[in-house]
């Protein structure tokens, strides 16, 4: 939730954001499906779309928009090889698409819409801007559609990807609270009673 309430204070402060959002990930890219990242125009940074060159320069982009008074959303294919078309500056041979949205008050209702439902809803994203349907799900958390010409994917906010760990001792415990911070529901499993690791 911090990602979006960052936003909201940018929007409201009377800054444009850039929203960087990776609509699709292949091989072993480092930023996967779902990643985002907003870039304000007043340098405020928050999130990722998977580090290194490619996000450099990516945001370096967004900065720039960020800075004019419109823009059509953008998209763009990664090729993380050399020697390719659209090298992204990356070599771990993998494939990402990377949509850029400029964001400005106007889109203050519906950032303020994913906040009170507290993500309970669909993020629709395509090329002609963005939409949240509050109270909505999908069976899956993802839904993308690619072409040359258009471009969608829907996102269940609510759908949380499950962590289980098998054993209950101190490493456990460490993961398990970092992991609700990276928004996964987590499972213990320990047989062994009385064990002193467990919260109550």
């Amino acid at each position: 939730m911090i990602f979006w309430t960052t936003i909201k204070k940018e929007l409201e402060n009377g800054h444009n954001v850039s929203l960087l959002y990776v609509f699709e990930s292949k091989g072993s890219s480092p930023g996967r499906q779902g990643f985002k990242m907003m870039v304000s125009n007043s340098g405020l940074l928050n999130g990722s779309i998977g580090g290194g060159l490619m996000e450099f320069n990516l945001v370096e982009s967004a900065k720039k928009l960020a800075r004019q008074p419109t823009a059509e959303p953008q998209i763009h294919r990664l090729i993380h090889r050399k020697n390719k078309e659209n090298p992204s500056g990356l070599i771990c041979s993998g494939e990402q698409t990377v949509a850029i949205y400029v964001l400005t008050q106007k889109d203050t209702p519906w950032v303020n819409a994913i906040i009170e439902s507290e993500k309970n809803g669909i993020l629709l994203l395509n090329e002609s801007g963005i939409q949240f349907s509050p109270n909505q799900s999908n069976a899956e958390q993802f839904s993308t559609k690619i072409s040359s010409t258009c471009w969608s994917l829907q996102e269940d906010l609510a759908y949380h990807p499950s962590l289980h760990i098998i054993g209950g001792g101190h490493v456990s415990l460490a993961l398990s609270k970092i992991a609700p911070e990276l928004d996964f529901q987590v499972f213990v499993y320990d047989d062994r009673k009385d064990i002193n690791t467990f919260l109550s």
